[in-house]
């Protein structure tokens, strides 16, 4: 374990950094973040909203699936509070939402989403028997093995088109952030590990202040070097030599790379060759995500509208979903404008409506993309004696592209630096419920 302060540099200023950053600054490391944008990557896509703040995606957690994250929101101060999760599903037709079909409320007595309004009746006796066969299916979730996707999981658990396609393939779009094709390659059991917790009501939370509080939280006094694009990382003996965009070389003890991995072609082709080929293995996805005040995104009802609206066309081939973030984001005023997240839109949107206009490029994960990512972890706990690159991200994950395989990845790789963090998982605290 090391004893004496580390000159340490790390790549990437997302949640993977930030996290390197603080748990190593608050071991005495000296820490340089070196980021090509503007602002640290984290909240590089908050914006300034009626009078409150819009975070970019909107990130929500469930306590026992993002457990290390809100533990980590915690030790540095940060508290939860609990967002509905009432949704509705719509048609889309012509280029604009049609009918809404289903909605659903949840009430505080009842473990389980209940019809949101009657004259959505028609679609009940066919969820109902889906939800059925669902939870059936879902009894044994946590045994199945990893190597076995979405896909293979629905050749033995065939479920009925519109609980399946109609409800939960939105469901895990939001989380996943990509096509369905795509989806249905991720590995199966922390897909539908979500799902059953969600059936069962156990919550998704939101950060009081959101993603920005807890960048400016994890931030705090390490040194951000903005419009520092990296071009060349290599080793020199013990040390590691990193050089930017304006030729300027820096020497450091120790380098973290907390950046995409497809944005690593900065790293030594000869000395880094098993890790750049194993990291240009591991998928992405790119999709468009706009904050906007159209209301045309939105069920033709205001009756209808839930915090999360799905549409899709009848025959399930596209999918899109909108986020309501007056009800979500308690810096926004319910009562103000109503102000929206829709991701990639299959209707159009007024551009005098849109607030910001997002391009998200997404962690994939396939059975495939595992191994690699076990390849990776295995190098670098191999080495971890005489290693002084080193490699976490979002990217490193058993099935979830959210922030926390970007902090348990984060840790892992501190632990190997000697420095580890007591999280106190569970810890944050609930201190109020969004109406």
């Amino acid at each position: 374990m090391n004893t004496a302060p580390l000159n340490i540099a790390i790549i990437g200023s997302g949640m993977a950094g930030l996290t390197a950053a603080y748990v190593l600054g608050q071991h005495g490391h000296r820490v340089s973040i070196f980021e090509s944008q503007a602002k640290n990557g984290l909240a590089a896509h908050s914006t300034a909203f009626g009078g409150g703040m819009i975070d970019a995606p909107l990130r929500v957690m469930n306590p026992q699936l993002w457990s290390h994250t809100l533990a980590l929101a915690a030790h540095v101060g940060l508290n939860l509070y609990r967002v509905r999760t009432d949704m509705a599903c719509s048609w889309t037709q012509h280029g604009h939402i049609g009918a809404t079909w289903f909605s659903s409320r949840r009430h505080p007595r009842v473990n389980f989403p209940l019809l949101g309004n009657w004259r959505h009746m028609a679609a009940v006796p066919q969820l109902a028997w889906g939800i059925y066969q669902l939870k059936q299916a879902l009894t044994r979730v946590h045994e199945l093995d990893k190597d076995i996707s979405l896909h293979a999981w629905l050749q033995r658990h065939p479920m009925p088109s519109l609980l399946w396609q109609g409800c939960v393939v939105p469901v895990l779009l939001t989380v996943c952030t990509c096509d369905v094709a795509t989806l249905l390659q991720w590995p199966a059991r922390p897909l539908l590990c979500f799902v059953d917790l969600l059936l069962q009501d156990a919550g998704l939370y939101r950060l009081h202040g959101g993603t920005q509080a807890l960048a400016s939280a994890l931030q705090q006094d390490t040194l951000l070097y903005s419009h520092h694009a990296v071009t060349a990382v290599y080793q020199q003996a013990q040390q590691v030599w990193l050089r930017d965009a304006s030729e300027h070389s820096h020497c450091f003890d120790h380098v973290i790379v907390a950046t995409p991995t497809q944005a690593c072609g900065f790293l030594d082709n000869a000395q880094y060759a098993t890790e750049k080929r194993l990291m240009l293995q591991l998928p992405y996805s790119s999709g468009d995500l706009v904050s906007h005040t159209d209301t045309s995104a939105m069920p033709q009802h205001r009756r209808d509208w839930s915090p999360l609206h799905y549409s899709m066309s009848r025959d399930f081939q596209n999918h899109s979903f909108s986020v309501w973030l007056n009800p979500i984001e308690a810096s926004l005023d319910n009562d103000a404008t109503p102000v929206f997240q829709t991701w990639n839109s299959l209707t159009p949107l007024q551009d005098s409506a849109i607030v910001q206009h997002t391009r998200l490029n997404r962690s994939v994960c396939t059975v495939d993309s595992l191994r690699s990512v076990q390849a990776l972890q295995d190098l670098q706990a191999a080495s971890s004696n005489t290693r002084r690159l080193w490699l976490c991200g979002s990217w490193s994950c058993d099935g979830l592209p959210v922030l926390e395989s970007a902090v348990t990845s984060t840790l892992s790789v501190c632990a190997h630096l000697g420095a580890n963090l007591d999280l106190r998982l569970g810890s944050a605290q609930v201190v109020t419920v969004s109406p």
